[in-house]
């Protein structure tokens, strides 16, 4: 056990409960990261570092999970002493005495809240890309690398008929964009955009035939833009 404990130490903020929840060891990681020091948190349950973001059904699962002798795996906010939130990715392990029963609890974490940060970030940019995009003039849609639906922006909703949840993930060329102007088949291989994808240059036609939702055709200007992973 104490081999365990030194490894985990070096590499992750670690504490130690008794079979009650209350704390009976954490290592300096916990300390630094939380703010208390260990006197402060020898005897205290870990209620002490509840934020308010979880609710109790959370905790209640995660409770109910380690005292069946089950290893308990989640995401966790906590609160520390001056009022900081952070985030750690935590493993809860029971231990069981000589006589078979739960006396301890070792919980292993790692702090991500710079990983939350960057998630929040990246959601605020997706969300407000996501706000132009359904308020311009045009119809825009996205495709992956296999040509499959990834986004329908409001306008390309309503010049096809079709709405972003019912086609998203779909090889959506067979569906709206499957010929050519004269009414002969357009292969996909042939089309705007995986001549775009394929080539990574912009790509305009004057006169393409896409198919709304209803079987209208429609006679359009297509435009087809690469892009790239950052």
């Amino acid at each position: 056990m104490q081999q365990q404990k030194s490894a985990f130490d070096e590499h992750a903020i670690v504490s130690i409960s008794d079979r009650h929840g209350n704390i009976i060891y954490v290592n300096q990681r916990f300390c630094d990261i939380s703010g208390y020091s260990e006197q402060e948190l020898i005897g205290q349950n870990h209620r002490i570092l509840k934020s308010g973001y979880h609710s109790d059904d959370f905790f209640i699962d995660m409770w109910t999970t380690i005292t069946k002798g089950l290893v308990w795996e989640g995401t966790v906010c906590n609160r520390s002493k001056s009022g900081q939130i952070y985030w750690v990715k935590s493993t809860v392990m029971p231990f069981k005495n000589e006589n078979g029963k739960i006396d301890r609890y070792i919980s292993i974490r790692t702090d991500i809240t710079a990983q939350k940060a960057l998630d929040n970030v990246a959601a605020k940019t997706e969300n407000w890309q996501k706000t132009i995009l359904d308020n311009l003039g045009d119809g825009v849609y996205t495709l992956d690398e296999n040509g499959l639906l990834t986004y329908f922006n409001a306008e390309a909703e309503r010049i096809l008929g079709w709405k972003l949840a019912d086609v998203k993930g779909k090889f959506i060329h067979d569906i709206i964009h499957p010929q050519r102007i004269d009414g002969s088949p357009l292969p996909f291989d042939d089309s705007p955009v995986s001549r775009c994808m394929t080539s990574k240059i912009r790509y305009r036609s004057d006169d393409e035939i896409f198919i709304h939702q209803q079987g209208q055709y429609l006679s359009l200007i297509h435009i087809s833009e690469p892009t790239r992973r950052s």
